[in-house]
């Protein structure tokens, strides 16, 4: 019996260690709903908020596969824009977004699932990127932390928190909260959710945080991702992609059902637009896409 105690003691003491330890590696885990939508789209076609470059790109205003509708982006050549929509308040410091993606076979040179851009002010601007790394289906994260320029992505982490495509820290490294494997491209529906709160001049006080069917996959605090004298968020943009000149290489993503808003955390949704935690909105009315 003492034998028996004694094992069951030690046991004990080993699982106790064991589930300590996991309890302290950064997790994914369950986010809830906390802000109130101000905006939903893509629920029954493409409102006069959103606009386009159509260079080398063609877009369903809506369409069905027979379990779904959605709006279909195909690529055929270079292309850099995808489709964005412009933020109706000027002032946004901070950027919550959930959105329904497919991404349908292809991933040459790197198709960006979701870009923020900032405004420019005297030729100052920021933008953050959330997509896949040139040549591969591993996701990444893209900023710039410069203080001052353009701000073009020369940072980027691999959802593991790995600095890597030849990354340039010009200002400190941010905390990292929350690492995990990347999600892989299964030719599924899965739901996103984006997170991106620019940083006040010189202070590292930005966010980035990104959810992948309701779990955290990615988190950095303490950013530095908007160069001084930089404007508030402009836009984002879905369907992002990019190849080189002469570069070929067709394929499709599909997004539906966008919900945003700037406080926290929309309410997630099921692939047939049904809001899940709560949450009640008007979707805008379809109608075409602007073109710049």
């Amino acid at each position: 019996m003492n034998l028996i105690k004694i094992f069951n003691i030690a046991l004990i003491r080993w699982l106790s260690t064991m589930a300590l330890c996991i309890f302290a590696m950064p997790q994914a885990s369950a986010v809830t709903a906390s802000g109130p939508i101000v905006y939903r789209g893509l629920t029954s076609g493409i409102d006069s908020n959103w606009f386009a470059n159509t260079s080398g790109t063609s877009y369903s205003t809506w369409t069905s596969d027979g379990t779904s509708s959605f709006v279909r982006v195909s690529y055929d050549s270079q292309h850099d824009y995808g489709i964005n929509y412009t933020l109706p308040e000027r002032d946004v410091e901070t950027l919550y977004v959930k959105v329904w993606e497919r991404q349908n076979g292809g991933t040459a040179h790197g198709p960006k699932n979701f870009k923020i851009f900032g405004q420019n002010k005297s030729g100052t601007e920021s933008n953050t990127t959330f997509g896949l790394a040139g040549y591969g289906d591993a996701y990444n994260l893209y900023y710039g932390d410069s203080i001052s320029g353009s701000n073009d992505a020369t940072v980027e982490w691999t959802f593991q928190g790995m600095l890597t495509g030849g990354a340039v820290l010009t200002r400190a490294k941010p905390t990292i909260v929350t690492t995990s494997v990347p999600p892989v491209i299964d030719n599924s529906w899965h739901e996103w959710g984006y997170y991106v709160k620019f940083n006040s001049d010189n202070t590292a006080d930005g966010e980035v945080d990104i959810l992948y069917d309701g779990k955290e996959v990615f988190h950095l605090t303490n950013v530095y991702n908007r160069a001084n004298g930089a404007g508030a968020i402009d836009n984002f943009g879905i369907g992002q992609f990019y190849q080189p000149i002469g570069g070929n290489y067709s394929m499709t993503r599909d997004y539906r059902d966008v919900r945003v808003s700037y406080t926290g955390w929309p309410p997630s949704s099921d692939i047939a637009g049904n809001l899940l935690g709560g949450g009640t909105t008007t979707p805008m009315p379809p109608s075409s896409v602007t073109v710049q």
